[in-house]
């Protein structure tokens, strides 16, 4: 928390709601509406640039977990 500032703790915080979401398999689209984008674009880049994968990356590997 030190070191950083209100929006990145926030932008972590949501973050880490959207990879929880995209492991119940939950449409990209959805999870971002949640999570408190207004569109699925900034959100992936949002989610990209946080983690270092796509969401749909997420949602696949997922996928495949289940298969």
């Amino acid at each position: 928390l030190y070191g950083s500032t209100i929006y990145d703790f926030i932008q972590e915080q949501r973050m880490l709601k959207a990879s929880v979401l995209l492991r119940t398999l939950q449409p990209v689209s959805q999870v971002a509406e949640e999570v408190g984008f207004s569109s699925v674009s900034s959100f992936s880049r949002a989610f990209r640039k946080r983690t270092g994968l796509f969401p749909r990356e997420v949602n696949r590997m997922e996928q495949k977990s289940h298969v």
